[in-house]
């Protein structure tokens, strides 16, 4: 099975080794010195080349089978981020007859880099394989993606997943909802290492689900916030031409006249 057939039937892949250990402490240290999230990683003068990397994007190309990706302003880093449970990051998320649930043909994709090992320590991400064929977030056999250092995974936005996956210490490959994890003693599970940092790129291609995603990241405050605050020269958005990749977000004027009634701060379920 290829990655791309993997990540469509499946709705995750694991990429094992893109980065070298050092240079995964090296993206560590200068990820520790960065205080301020705000803005996209394109915009982060110590963290833009991770964005930038050509392992990254050509991952994307295999995944998507294109030749030009599309980036929307979505990537950030996090450093000891609280909180877990399933969800889905795609823009429709109850909706039984959206067309988002094509898992074949969705395809926007989502990448974390973990700064730290995932293997032998709790902290890593927890999914539900199959799930990105179902608004239900009950759908598909759970599973923690154990990413050692190097490794990064990827999953489909409609992939049901949880931020900081608890590993069992006896029983590391028997997993439970993170609602029933959360409850049980942490001397059951294994460790995380901390700081916990990751980083999250999303790419896409230039077809409707793009285009959707974008005006209705236009609603939600949290977006809206990510591109008022990031701010690229014309270097940036040259090198991401080199790697075969066009910028596509709204400009401030266009920003600026986004209604302050029609701009949401949870998730709302888009009408259509």
């Amino acid at each position: 099975m290829t990655k791309k057939e993997h990540i469509d039937k499946k709705g995750w892949v694991l990429y094992k080794n893109v980065f070298t250990p050092d240079e995964i402490k090296a993206i560590r240290k200068k990820a520790l010195v960065n205080s301020d999230n705000s803005t996209d990683l394109l915009s982060n003068k110590l963290l833009k080349d991770v964005l930038l990397d050509s392992r990254v994007t050509d991952i994307y190309a295999e995944l998507l089978d294109v030749k030009e990706l599309v980036y929307y302003g979505d990537s950030t880093f996090t450093t000891n981020i609280k909180g877990d449970g399933f969800h889905k990051d795609s823009r429709v998320r109850f909706n039984r007859k959206s067309d988002e649930w094509n898992g074949k043909e969705y395809s926007l994709i989502r990448m974390a880099i973990y700064l730290q090992d995932h293997s032998k320590h709790s902290g890593g991400i927890s999914l539900r394989e199959g799930s990105h064929f179902y608004p239900d977030l009950n759908k598909g056999k759970i599973k923690n993606i154990r990413t050692e250092i190097g490794d990064v995974v990827l999953w489909k936005m409609t992939t049901t997943h949880s931020a900081n996956a608890w590993i069992f210490k006896w029983f590391p490959n028997y997993f439970l909802s993170p609602r029933i994890m959360r409850r049980l003693p942490k001397f059951l599970m294994q460790s995380v290492e901390k700081p916990r940092i990751a980083l999250f790129v999303t790419f896409g291609k230039n077809d409707h689900y793009m285009h959707n995603l974008i005006d209705y990241l236009k609603t939600r405050k949290c977006a809206l916030t990510r591109w008022y605050n990031s701010k690229y020269d014309s270097t940036q958005i040259e090198d991401f031409k080199k790697n075969n990749v066009t910028v596509l977000i709204p400009s401030d004027e266009e920003l600026k006249s986004i209604p302050e009634s029609s701009i949401s701060i949870p998730h709302k379920e888009p009408l259509d």
